[in-house]
């Protein structure tokens, strides 16, 4: 129980602030930045890959190759689903750049922290 709550329930909050921003309308009077508004994509769902990641895999200290594929596919399954439900709502619209970049940063985000803690580790041994 203990582990649902603390690795899980996570995943669970930032996922739907995820659909909430995905779908919500987009206010009004915000100036296009089309990089910007990439590189927060981007940065958004690298976050939700290093809590798959975490969530998967907390016994093996993030070290887990199939935790990282495991991520990888459930952010590009993820986005699809955010870009398809994108099309049902009027103010929003679908893009697939933005589909892109939305997987490209969940697998970043899980390779990342599959490499860092990985790392994290050997540095760890060494010192003992």
């Amino acid at each position: 129980m203990t582990r649902i709550f603390r690795y899980w329930a996570p995943v669970a909050v930032y996922s739907g602030a995820i659909v909430w921003a995905s779908l919500a309308p987009m206010p009004e009077g915000l100036p296009e930045f089309w990089e910007i508004d990439k590189a927060y994509h981007f940065a958004a769902y690298a976050a939700m890959g290093w809590l798959w990641v975490r969530a998967m895999s907390p016994k093996e200290g993030l070290k887990n190759p199939r935790a990282v594929i495991i991520a990888g596919v459930a952010a590009f399954l993820f986005v699809a689903l955010m870009e398809v439900l994108q099309s049902f709502f009027p103010e929003r619209t679908p893009d697939v750049i933005d589909a892109i970049v939305n997987g490209a940063g969940g697998v970043t985000g899980a390779l990342i922290t599959n490499r860092v803690f990985a790392f994290m580790g050997q540095s760890r041994r060494r010192r003992i």
